[in-house]
């Protein structure tokens, strides 16, 4: 039964591709198809000349296990559901471990066609201008962080094409200020749902995509409408977290989510906490915290023993325990998270070496070594679907994990490269997004405010609560903080360009 709802599912999946495509083949000779089909073309062959070159792909540890489970149809909900899901529809359309990889530069192509080309007919106001925001928004999407996980079985590489899409559609809604239809009202539901359940700190997404609603106005979409659209959103959320959450069956991945700061705050707590120390106590090791400060806090969590069998009390006491200290303890908190958040994204590593954590090179991923027989990545990459595969073993190893080096932005030595200081840096994103949300709310641009404030908001969640420095959990901001910021250049750029125009003209009158 199970496997025959998965085969609807994954018929569907290609039935909405195909009528997509079909879609944009029946439009061909429409100007902005066109272009859209142009730059989702040539996006797919970038990528799938970059997936030849590191084929069968930038595989890791956890997704290798999700692509082990998806191929006797197991779900692993530690990575949510969805993540299983979609490795299972994925492989269902091209069986073999990089069939995911091509599913996912098919979609994200088709993703980044319709983004960019969208977004440069509403700012472009010359085929020139047109032209020039097509480059700059392609460019964006081509850089190493996001080919790279694209190219992984990660989630957040899919996800934030997901996210990217969800946030040009509102932009369209904003900009051309006509009535939403259902079948838009359906889709951007849909991507909400994806985005709050797939990765937990999207969680608030639709209580933001309701508050642009109402700013969008009854010309776009009526109060009751946006009320209704929310409810079901928020219906259907709740329904599949508890799902995630039974098939998981306890709460150690919220938990996970708060071994930084607890190990911060217990290292630096004294006799005056003794009451919180003991509640933390009944979930977590506190004696192993203290006796092992050094240790990072993901590797304390993953040590047998450490986290207890704990019962739903003792874990809310273990909570409420938790938020007392960090009240008591701010600076001790806030210093241990800014530490964390500087190694995943800050573009420079301690002493030259790899410290982003990134999942790609360093000890945590498997991606380089993955035929170096006798290797835990070797044992295990071929523990998935079948033993012996043609389709399973790299072209050139060298030239695979050279390119993935390239793109990292290191060496084989891990010592970086200005590839990693430029491209893996979340500062740069980061503060030209906050930058243009300055510039928005002296305009008063109050939905472009919401709207990047939507995006903002998963990187001070990400930052309160991510479970060690990776960079991919700030994929998403990355993507969308650059693609924003740069829309919102583009456009300050044209109207100083417009006026100087209209300024020039104004001259020339007067001479004459």
């Amino acid at each position: 039964m199970r496997n025959t709802i998965l085969e609807i599912i994954s018929a569907l999946l290609i039935y909405i591709i195909l009528k997509k495509l079909h879609s944009l083949y029946i439009n061909r000779k429409n100007s902005k198809v066109k272009d859209e089909i142009i730059i989702g073309t040539s996006y797919f062959f970038i990528l799938m000349i970059f997936l030849l070159l590191m084929w069968p792909g930038a595989w890791s540890n956890d997704d290798i296990t999700i692509l082990k489970n998806a191929s006797v149809y197991n779900f692993t909900p530690w990575h949510h559901f969805f993540s299983g899901l979609f490795q299972i529809l994925c492989l269902q359309t091209i069986p073999i471990p990089s069939g995911v990889m091509i599913i996912q530069i098919l979609i994200s192509s088709l993703i980044v066609g319709y983004c960019i080309s969208n977004v440069s007919a509403l700012y472009g106001k010359s085929k020139k201008q047109i032209r020039i925001i097509q480059v700059v928004l392609g460019l964006i999407t081509l850089f190493p962080p996001l080919i790279l996980y694209i190219l992984s079985g990660f989630r957040m590489g899919m996800y934030s094409y997901f996210e990217l899409l969800l946030i040009i559609k509102l932009i369209i809604l904003y900009k051309e200020k006509k009535e939403i239809n259902f079948d838009e009202l359906i889709k951007i539901s849909f991507l909400t749902i994806i985005i709050s359940c797939w990765r937990t700190e999207g969680f608030y997404y639709p209580f933001f995509i309701l508050i642009l609603y109402f700013i969008l106005g009854k010309k776009v979409i009526s109060k009751k409408t946006a009320i209704i659209s929310f409810f079901i959103i928020i219906v259907v959320n709740f329904s599949i977290g508890k799902i995630n959450n039974l098939m998981i069956g306890n709460n150690d991945y919220s938990l996970s989510a708060t071994m930084e700061g607890i190990t911060s705050l217990v290292e630096n707590s004294d006799e005056t906490d003794k009451e919180e120390l003991e509640e933390i106590n009944k979930v977590v090791d506190v004696e192993f915290i203290k006796n092992n400060p050094d240790m990072l806090s993901e590797d304390v969590y993953k040590t047998i023993g450490v986290v207890r069998d704990y019962t739903e009390e003792e874990y809310f006491n273990y909570m409420k325990s938790y938020a007392k200290l960090a009240l008591k303890y701010p600076d001790v908190l806030f210093k241990s998270l800014w530490k964390m958040f500087v190694k995943a994204g800050s573009g420079f590593g301690e002493n030259s070496k790899q410290t982003t954590h990134n999942m790609v090179v360093n000890n945590y991923s498997f991606a380089p070594d993955l035929y170096e027989i006798g290797t835990n990545a070797w044992r295990m990459w071929n523990g998935v679907t079948s033993r012996v595969s043609k389709y399973k073993v790299a072209f050139n190893t060298e030239i695979r994990n050279n390119v993935i080096y390239f793109l990292n932005g290191s060496d084989s030595g891990k010592n970086l490269t200005i590839i990693h200081n430029i491209f893996w840096n979340l500062f740069i994103p980061f503060t030209l997004i906050l930058i243009c949300l300055a510039y928005k709310l002296i305009k008063k641009d109050w939905f472009m405010v919401i709207l990047m404030l939507t995006i903002f908001t998963r990187v001070l969640l990400v930052f309160a609560t991510a479970p060690a420095p990776y960079f991919m959990y700030y994929l998403s901001a990355y993507l969308c903080s650059y693609i924003i910021a740069a829309i919102v250049i583009i456009e300050v750029i044209i109207k100083l360009f417009d006026r100087c125009l209209m300024l020039g003209e104004g001259t020339s009158e007067k001479i004459i």
